[in-house]
This record gives C-alpha cells, sequence and structure tokens, in this order.
C-alpha cells in the first residue's frame, strides 16, 4: 500500500536512529527525569505463592504527560503474567511527578523493570540503562517478551488505515511550507499504534502533528512464528 501523498512511508530498524532531540515526548530527559510515587502496594499474587513462586519481574513502557497523567503503559516482558495483571492494577492508581527539560514539565516514555518479592511486592524500579543488567544477571525464573524487533518479525506490518497529517505551517511563525518529524512508537498485537516519540523533528509543530495522525493509523497485527507480539517502529513524515 502506498503511502497518502504529503509524507513517506518509511520502517527502520531503530538502531540506526540518534537518540532523541524534542518534541511531544522524550525518552532520554537531561534535566529531571519522570518520577513514580507508589500510592498503593502492588500486591504479590496470593495464587503464585500458593505455587511457591517468591519472586519475578515485569518490564513495562510506560509514558506520563507533561500534567503527570499516565498516558499509556504497555508490559513487554514478565516472568508470570499474574505479575503482569498485579503492575496493572497498580500503576493506574499511583502518581507521577513529570520529566522537566530546560525547567518546564514535558512528557517522557520510560522503559521500567519492576521487581516482585513475597516479602515486600514491588522491591525495585530499574530504569532503561540498567535493564540490560537485569536481563544479564542470573535470574531464578524464565521471562516471557512480549515485544520483538522488527528484524525479528514474521512480516512487516501493513498499513490497513492511514491518515494525512494536518500541516501546521501556516501557523507557525514565520510559515513554514516543508517539515519533516521522525516518529519512534509501538505497534501492539492488535495492530495498534502505541506511545508515539518524536525522535526528530524540524519544529515541534511537526512533530505534534505527526503523531496525532499517526494514532489514526492501523496496522496488520504484528507476529513472531506466528504470534501476536508487539513492535517497535519508526515512521518519517515528510510534509
Amino acid at each position: 500500500m502506498k503511502a497518502p501523498s504529503g509524507f513517506s512511508l518509511m520502517f527502520v530498524a531503530l538502531a540506526l536512529l540518534q537518540g532523541p532531540s524534542f518534541g511531544t515526548a522524550r525518552e532520554i530527559i537531561d534535566e529531571q527525569p519522570m518520577q513514580i510515587v507508589q500510592t498503593t502496594e502492588a500486591r504479590f499474587p496470593t495464587e503464585l505463592t500458593a505455587r511457591g513462586i517468591r519472586e519475578g519481574e515485569v518490564r513495562a513502557v510506560m509514558l506520563v504527560d507533561a500534567d503527570g497523567r499516565l498516558a499509556d503503559v504497555m508490559v513487554t516482558a514478565f516472568s508470570h503474567p499474574e505479575f503482569a495483571v498485579a503492575l496493572l492494577n497498580a500503576v493506574r492508581s499511583w502518581e507521577y511527578i513529570p520529566a522537566r527539560q530546560n525547567g518546564e514539565p514535558t512528557g517522557q516514555r520510560i522503559q521500567i523493570t519492576f521487581n516482585f518479592q513475597q516479602s515486600g511486592a514491588i522491591v525495585s524500579m530499574l530504569p532503561a540503562a540498567a535493564i540490560a543488567a537485569s536481563m544479564a544477571r542470573f535470574l531464578p525464573y524464565q521471562v516471557t517478551s512480549l515485544v520483538c524487533t522488527a528484524n525479528e518479525l514474521d512480516r512487516v506490518p501493513a498499513v490497513r488505515h492511514s491518515v494525512s497529517p494536518h500541516h501546521p505551517g501556516k501557523s507557525m511563525t514565520p510559515p513554514a511550507t516543508t517539515g519533516r518529524a521522525t516518529i519512534d512508537f509501538y505497534i501492539d498485537s492488535e495492530g495498534r499504534p502505541r506511545m508515539p516519540v518524536a525522535m526528530k523533528a524540524s519544529h515541534v509543530e511537526f512533530a505534534v502533528a505527526a503523531a496525532d495522525a499517526l494514532m489514526e493509523w492501523r496496522f496488520t497485527p504484528p507476529t513472531y512464528h506466528g504470534r501476536p507480539i508487539m513492535v517497535r517502529m519508526v515512521q518519517e513524515f515528510v510534509f
């Protein structure tokens, strides 16, 4: 399927991109990253205790907006599905302090590993920088991943429905006739785009317009060996 006129459709491996520069949300925050306030306890699942399971973990991606609201959360891996349910039940009642960049609150998407122990529910939350170390250590349990890379998919997800972004150039000062935005996002197991983050853009207005349009797109569900899965992708918009 061709992309609508006005921008090009491009899927590329995330490793080819540089870090985020600015946009509607960021993954890298230089000044102050988003903070989580656990106002309620994520309880250790009693059914796991009955089975003799004493610890485990859940890996998740969270998007918190500039107002400190949890805009979206996705579980990307777990040692047992019961931990994922316990975490999702808890995070929606927690409070969040938004990230700050250049003195101003900003949205941030963050990858976190939550470790559970029977003696104290969640005992630690590791940011993305520590996830690799967490994965490398010896684990007494097996972790099931719900996300794969683009080159591991059975096939690249096809666009089922697309929407052209609004061109914000006329409302800008000075007006801009052309622009670009590169959006990093996830496609979930149902083919829906999730958690868009502007990796780079010629102006923030183009990043916002691109992300808004992308959220209305729909894809064929990604699969890995025939099994529905989530994938992290990149889309470039050319205005």
